[in-house]
């Protein structure tokens, strides 16, 4: 190369590093051109010059070296221009024609363009405090909205305004990158100052079924929260958690409320310096349970702040089942049903509205307490056996009745669910049994016995002249005793023919005198004063009198209306026959009815007077047989 040729590239490499301070534009790897951008967000315009004059015939590729469509530098050219319309790495490569080794080349970065994360904080007074999250950019540019805009490198300090006022105003945020154009993305977000930091409120401290604190609470602003605690009666707060303003709960797994009390509290921090806020203390409250005959024992452990108004206990369906002032510790249930389970919540009531509530706690009641003995049971004999009748109360689960025979011998025993148990009784062989009752009450608690209670008993007896004597025993079986003991009279067919009321009296005659009453049958009913009960029977009695049959020795059918018939006193003869003989065996007279006798006469004509046999088979309302044989003398 001559000396005049390199005087020109010289000149020329002076002019362009000249140019591109005074344009602060930016030098390719070998200076022999100069581009705008080097780096920006799509669309991006990058423009180029060069001081190699025009007819060395310089060309410029903006993509790469196989870059198809090269543009040629002309000395009329300002600048060569390019955009860039997708994101990417591209090389801008210059080549001179006319001299093939003169070659250069530079960088270009687009990127696509992304919005800039920020977060607006209340100040006290007015003020707001941009919290730059993105880091993306190089530098930001941050108009507040009242004229005020400033710039803000990457990773610095986050800026802090004060407004004149209380209005909206619209924040916009922009992104920047070096050496590059101001077209990346921007954000805009409405704020209206605040001119004082408001307290957050707790609003429920809860346990729940897994044993965790589960906080619910409002922060109003958009400030730094976090959240403190104190461990039982420090009131010394400490830190345990940031919070955000998008937060409403927050879950705490890792303390043990059963055994600490535990006290919150949140701090509003002013994001731009100054005194902090605090809101309302809120205490956690365990509860435990203690089952005791009867009643159940609440009693719950928690720091009272002086803010608590009272204790809410929530049992079952029912939220507010009872509630008690500040400063209580403990509550007896005795309202309380065995064998029935009570789940209870206490909660702390504030003054502010806030509250605090335990875990649910749940226990089933019971009692150890003996049940009375019932103090009414009949005894009602039946045709088919005996029936127990007793007053069920609503504790009575299973009845046990057990059987005695009058000499104490333990006959059965019985386990019923029901208000009567019905007893099979061979009532020939047990005509009076005995019981006693005890029972399962709800509470599975077993009642003494009853003492024995034992059926009515009735026996019978008879005299000669027909009359039947009754005597029974009395009932013991209820409370308040029998009204009326009746005597209730069947005939031997069970028809009713009699009701002899007879009140307090255990005895009683009956003097039959029915030519068919032979068999007559008797029941004692009791009627209970109390009309809880129906009236309860005794044994049933059959009496049978001696039947009569008896025949003269002697009779004269002279017609005088005397003894002029030949036939048997008698009584309670059901069936009958009478035959007549002479004493040679000849048959006279024979009858079937006990009515008609034998008036003497054989064949139309009065049989001399002779002793004739008789002969006479009877049966009475038994069916007992009877057979009367004998002589009998016929008389003038």
């Amino acid at each position: 190369m001559n000396f005049k040729i390199r005087l020109y590239y010289l000149a020329a490499i002076l002019t362009f590093i000249s140019f591109s301070h005074s344009n602060a534009q930016i030098s390719s790897t070998l200076g022999w051109f100069e581009i705008n951008y080097n780096q920006g967000c799509t669309p991006l315009e990058v423009s180029v010059k060069t001081a190699i004059p025009e007819d060395q015939v310089p060309l410029f590729q903006f993509f790469g070296r196989d870059d198809p469509n090269p543009v040629a530098w002309k000395d009329t050219f300002d600048s060569l221009a390019n955009t860039y319309t997708s994101p990417g790495t591209f090389m801008v490569y210059l080549t001179v024609q006319n001299d093939p080794q003169r070659q250069d080349s530079l960088q270009v970065t687009v990127l696509q363009s992304e919005t800039p994360v920020f977060e607006l904080k209340d100040c006290e007074g007015n003020g707001v405090l941009v919290k730059i999250q993105d880091t993306f950019y190089d530098s930001h540019i941050v108009d507040f909205g009242d004229g005020t805009v400033v710039t803000v490198n990457s990773g610095g300090p986050n800026p802090i305004h004060i407004y004149p006022d209380s209005q909206t105003y619209t924040v916009t945020l922009t992104g920047r990158l070096v050496n590059a154009p101001n077209n990346c993305g921007s954000l805009s977000q409405s704020f209206t100052p605040q001119p004082v930091i408001l307290p957050p409120v707790i609003n429920n401290v809860m346990i729940d079924s897994l044993n965790r604190i589960n906080l619910r609470f409002s922060l109003p602003q958009n400030v730094n929260y976090r959240l403190e605690v104190s461990q039982d009666n420090d009131q010394l707060f400490q830190f345990f958690k940031d919070l955000n303003r998008s937060d409403t709960a927050l879950i705490i797994s890792d303390f043990s409320p059963d055994a600490r009390k535990y006290c919150f509290r949140i701090s509003a921090l002013n994001p731009c310096g100054g005194q902090r806020v605090l809101s309302n203390v809120v205490c956690s409250i365990s509860l435990n349970l203690l089952l005791s005959n009867n009643e159940i024992n609440l009693s719950w452990q928690n720091v009272e702040t002086g803010d608590e108004t009272g204790y809410r206990i929530s049992r079952n369906a029912i939220s507010d089942f009872i509630t008690l002032p500040s400063g209580t510790q403990n509550f007896d249930d005795r309202q309380v049903i065995c064998k029935t389970e009570y789940c209870y919540t206490v909660t702390t009531l504030y003054t502010d509205g806030a509250e605090s509530l335990t875990q649910t706690q749940c226990g089933e009641a019971f009692s150890a307490d003996i049940p009375p003995v019932i103090e009414d049971l009949t005894v009602d004999i039946l045709s088919d056996g005996v029936q127990l009748n007793w007053e069920v109360t609503g504790e009575m689960v299973e009845s046990y009745v057990k059987q005695y025979s009058i000499d104490n011998k333990l006959l059965t025993r019985d386990t019923s669910e029901f208000s009567t148990t019905f007893l099979g009784t061979d009532l020939k062989v047990y005509p009076q049994t005995c019981y006693t009752h005890s029972y399962l009450d709800m509470c599975g608690n077993n009642s003494a016995e009853t003492g024995k209670i034992c059926s009515i008993f009735l026996q019978t007896g008879s005299n000669p002249g027909g009359a039947v004597f009754l005597q029974w025993s009395e009932f013991t079986g209820l409370k308040d005793s029998i009204a009326d003991y009746t005597v209730l009279k069947f005939d031997r067919n069970d028809v009713l023919l009699e009701s002899i009321a007879l009140g307090q009296i255990f005895q009683y005659i009956d003097e039959i005198d029915g030519a068919n009453d032979q068999i007559v049958k008797y029941i004692i009913e009791a009627t209970p004063v109390s009309n809880t009960f129906q009236p309860i029977h005794s044994n049933k009695v059959e009496t049978a009198r001696k039947p009569l049959l008896i025949f003269p020795g002697a009779f004269t059918p002279n017609g005088d209306g005397l003894n002029d018939i030949f036939k048997p006193e008698y009584i309670f003869i059901k069936s009958y026959s009478l035959e007549i003989f002479n004493r040679w065996g000849e048959l006279l007279f024979s009858t079937r009815d006990i009515e008609s006798g034998w008036d003497g006469t054989f064949q139309g004509e009065m049989a001399p007077p002779d002793s004739y046999t008789f002969l006479s088979n009877a049966e009475d309302f038994r069916g007992l047989k009877l057979s009367r044989s004998g002589i009998v003398v016929l008389l003038k």
